[in-house]
């Protein structure tokens, strides 16, 4: 029994046994715990790269934040700068049309000024002429015209032609008169012929036409401006046998 524990190959493989089973105990302690440890590490690595890669988001957010708010705050100054712009056109345009407006009514004012102005003058030459007419009429002068339409000499009035020479006159005064004439509607003929003839009007008689004018006005007992409304319907007759001549 002691011989055979005593024997060398026994002891040697029992040895060599608990060699390798101390070896292998090792290498599982070893394996074992380096696993936890390579474990312990990856989970520390992936941590800190959550972690880093959290604060690179965070800061990435933070920067895109503070740029989008420049990006407002410069859109909301260039809106603003564009609304004041657009404004203060506006108020040009505004003021620009405003002082147009009242141009075009200062001007509007003073045509029609000057129309109301004309019209009034018209008026009055108007007035005096059938304030003349009336006194005619009513027997204060002698006419010189028939009443009716148109008007016309009678035999008065045919002297008073005669006498003058107002045919010679009108045939005169009327090629140049059919030039200007405003119209050629009869009775605007008629009133332009007074007004031509009238004191003060576009006629002028020389010295001689008028101290013809004169004696004819007192040998007949009427006025003046009789003697010249007898030149005024001679005219008139002329003129409208001129245009009658133009019609084909």
């Amino acid at each position: 029994m002691k011989d055979w524990l005593l024997d060398p190959k026994l002891l040697w493989m029992i040895g060599l046994t608990l060699f390798g089973l101390v070896v292998a105990g090792v290498r599982w302690w070893f394996n074992h715990s380096h696993k936890h440890t390579l474990i312990d590490e990856l989970f520390t690595e992936v941590k800190d790269d959550i972690s880093e890669l959290r604060n690179e988001v965070k800061d990435d957010i933070s920067k895109l934040r503070n740029e989008v708010k420049d990006d407002i705050s410069k859109l909301r100054n260039e809106v603003k700068d564009d609304i004041s712009k657009l404004r203060n056109e506006v108020k040009d345009d505004i003021s620009e049309l405003r002082n147009e407006v009242k141009d075009e009514i200062g001007k509007l004012r003073n045509e029609v000024k000057d129309e109301i102005g004309e019209l009034r003058n018209e008026v009055k030459d108007d007035i005096k002429e059938l304030r003349i007419d009336i006194k005619t009429l009513l027997g204060r002068e002698p006419a010189i015209a028939d009443a009716g339409s148109p008007l016309h000499l009678n035999e008065l009035g045919k002297k008073v032609s005669s006498y003058v020479g107002a045919k010679g006159i009108a045939e005169q005064e009327a090629p140049h008169v059919i030039k200007v004439l405003p119209s050629r509607n009869p009775y605007d003929i008629q009133v332009f012929c007074k007004q031509y003839f009238a004191e003060g009007g576009t006629f002028k008689p020389t010295n001689d036409q008028l101290d013809t004018f004169k004696r004819c006005a007192f040998d007949h007992g009427i006025k003046l401006e009789q003697v010249r409304y007898v030149c005024a319907l001679e005219l008139r007759d002329e003129l409208q046998r001129l245009i009658d001549s133009e019609t084909p």
